[in-house]
């Protein structure tokens, strides 16, 4: 509804005010994954009106440093408060709210104007404005291969946009998959890097 969206993009904007304002360009390169339908989300895949709706960063949004700072406050908050699964439902991944670690919310403070500039520029159209995005939610999902909490099922998230940042390349495999990409059974796209 109407009023609860209103909420729930006020409350957004106090926990993360830098993104309403988003940096001037350049804003980070992408390359765009197409889908293969003009009416995958509605006629014509408004409000993207375009195939290309999913991009993949060509260099990273937060640096090394930055990720593994992430990494390491998740996990001590971790130890002191355990593993959770409260908003993706999961039962095969873990997570984390970026909002319970104050450190990496001040770093994803910091690269929210590039983040909603770099999104804006690759998906919206000119009429849509970055400094109109809001984020719903921030998490730090962890998997681990050797407890068989390895992958996140198959979903669709309700929000305009997604943002998946990759925290480390200490894995095999991994990646994204967007049934959407591929003819026969989808596509997985894999980050560019640690920070893409």
């Amino acid at each position: 509804n109407t009023e609860e969206h209103a909420r729930d993009c006020a409350a957004g904007l106090l926990t993360w005010p830098t993104i309403s304002h988003p940096t001037d360009p350049p804003a980070v390169t992408t390359t765009a994954h197409g889908v293969k339908t003009d009416s995958l989300i509605s006629p014509g895949n408004a409000p993207f009106f375009s195939r290309d709706l999913v991009h993949v960063t060509d260099t990273a949004l937060l640096s090394a440093d930055m990720c593994e700072t992430i990494i390491d406050e998740a996990e001590e908050y971790a130890r002191q408060n355990g593993w959770q699964s409260r908003y993706t439902l999961q039962r095969s991944s873990d997570e984390v709210h970026l909002s319970d670690l104050p450190e990496s919310s001040r770093i994803l403070a910091s690269v929210l104007p590039e983040m909603a500039q770099t999104a804006a520029q690759s998906l919206l159209p000119s009429t849509l404005n970055a400094s109109h995005l809001r984020v719903y939610d921030a998490l730090v999902v962890r998997y681990d291969a050797e407890a068989k909490r390895d992958h996140m099922g198959a979903h669709g998230d309700f929000s305009l946009l997604t943002i998946n940042i990759a925290l480390n390349d200490a894995f095999q495999g991994g990646g994204t998959w967007f049934q959407a990409l591929g003819e026969d059974g989808g596509k997985v796209i894999e980050a560019a890097g640690t920070g893409c």
